[in-house]
């Protein structure tokens, strides 16, 4: 199965909504706020925001040009792009005082790069299990981690990481 990742840079607003898949948003330029459980994050260029499935969400771009990539997993799929389950736990169920958004600060330059990539490797036709996109899904998820560790859960403290079998 291939993987979906988008590119955009329409100013569109999005009103509340859900999906049936994991999402992780990269916002490359502009501003937007985006709304996630009733709480408004304001996220810029360098922002990494980790949604599940069923995470109600909204976002209002406030500055333009506002561009952003979108990498969409389905949820039977989680696993087949990455073996490590501490990585993987970022995509767990969020409880209410998960805080959403990630800032790169400066390592904007290699997450552009990563994202930039992963849409590389989605037009040559990738899928989750392809090598490249578990090597790009491994530098962001460390790079994340290296930041926010308590975004986090080792698999010794998991006591539910909604990963398919």
């Amino acid at each position: 199965m291939s993987f979906e990742i988008k590119y955009n840079d329409q100013p569109t607003p999005h009103g509340m909504h859900t999906h049936t898949y994991y999402e992780m948003l990269y916002v490359l330029s502009g501003t937007t706020t985006i709304t996630v459980r009733n709480r408004a994050y304001e996220c810029g260029p360098g922002s990494l925001i980790f949604l599940n499935p069923f995470d109600e969400h909204a976002s209002h771009p406030l500055e333009l040009p506002y561009k952003r990539y979108y990498l969409l997993i389905p949820l039977n799929e989680l696993k087949a792009f990455h073996n490590n389950v501490l990585l993987l736990s970022v995509f767990r169920f969020h409880g209410e005082q998960f805080p959403y958004v990630v800032q790169v600060g400066e390592q904007k330059a290699r997450f552009d790069c990563y994202f930039s990539m992963l849409m590389d490797v989605q037009r040559e036709g990738g899928t989750f299990a392809d090598p490249r996109m578990e090597a790009l899904m491994t530098l962001i998820l460390t790079g994340t981690h290296s930041m926010r560790p308590d975004l986090f859960i080792p698999a010794n403290q998991l006591s539910f990481l909604p990963i398919q079998d």
